[in-house]
């Protein structure tokens, strides 16, 4: 079984499904809300476990804003510790409804403009396997498919 599968069958959610909508603060004290990221386009959701240290960690996740931003995405980060580590979920209300298990050091979510779930994927080591490449992958595949709907449309 593939990593997601095994992510999905534990967790439940699966691509297709909706993702939950949340409102989180930023490092500015401004708010984020999931619908206003994707009236930009998709988004990466990349929740942190434990401290800020593993945002700049293994997976890269710094490097691969500006490759998201590149395929019209944007990454969000999303942390217990607070809005200095990303979006701020110290109550991890947001974690929980998607079902990211507390365990995790690192769990990821592309979402696409509609608000499905293309790809959910889980790390309970934060230097295991698990890295962003899957998500990047997964954004270009989204990226592709609109430019040939748009083909199709004439546009």
């Amino acid at each position: 079984m593939e990593r997601e599968e095994q992510w999905e069958a534990a967790h439940g959610l699966r691509a297709g499904d909706l993702a939950p909508k949340f409102r989180l603060r930023d490092a500015e004290g401004g708010w984020i809300s999931l619908l206003q990221t994707l009236g930009a386009g998709p988004a990466v959701l990349v929740f942190i476990g434990g401290t800020c240290a593993a945002q700049t960690g293994p997976a890269g996740l710094l490097e691969r804003q500006a490759e998201a931003a590149a395929q019209g995405a944007v990454l969000l980060t999303i942390s217990p510790g607070g809005a200095a580590c990303g979006l701020g979920d110290p109550d991890g209300e947001v974690r929980r409804a998607y079902g990211a298990p507390e365990g995790a050091e690192v769990a990821i979510y592309v979402i696409d403009r509609d608000g499905r779930i293309v790809l959910s994927c889980v790390e309970a080591d934060p230097h295991g396997p698990l890295e962003l490449g899957e998500a990047m992958a997964a954004l270009k595949a989204l990226r592709a498919r609109r430019a040939r709907g748009e083909q199709a449309r004439g546009e």
